[in-house]
């Protein structure tokens, strides 16, 4: 989903997109050929990293994986992804906030707006390597009060 600005009405509206569709039969995500597989590249990435698994892990292992780790394991994994990066590489911060209109979005709160809209925002911040331009990690701020 994207937002974008309509002059003409000016007015902002949302545009949405699908990902792709469930296998009636057996529940799992069907991703749109046109998006990709987010793990689609893993094979051949695989073939030049160890796991601690010793061997090729199916996609669907990697999502059972990753629906097992926790909020602390999400922040260990990213501070060592971290280290890792900053290591070898520049790192690049990068801020937006994106609006909403929604009621029952927990995450958007009011303050300053730089667009000026009177809508509720939440900040979303990304940290990644300038050179091979892999993310290190991510963050979400409520709303805001600074000016």
């Amino acid at each position: 989903m994207f937002s974008f600005w309509n002059k003409e009405k000016k007015q902002s509206y949302n545009k949405q997109g699908r990902i792709g569709k469930l296998d009636p039969a057996t529940g799992e995500l069907i991703p749109n050929k046109s998006r990709g597989d987010t793990l689609s590249h893993f094979p051949e990435w695989a073939k030049t990293h160890k796991n601690p698994f010793g061997s090729m892990l199916t996609t669907q292992r990697i999502s059972e994986l990753l629906a097992d780790l926790d909020e602390d394991g999400r922040q260990t994994f990213l501070a060592a992804w971290l280290r890792y990066r900053s290591e070898s590489e520049y790192l690049c911060f990068d801020i937006t906030s994106v609006s909403s209109y929604s009621a029952l979005n927990e995450y958007v709160k009011y303050g300053y707006n730089r667009d000026g809209e009177d809508l509720p925002q939440i900040n979303l911040a990304l940290l990644f390597g300038q050179r091979a331009c892999f993310l290190c990690t991510t963050g979400s701020f409520q709303g805001t009060s600074a000016t």
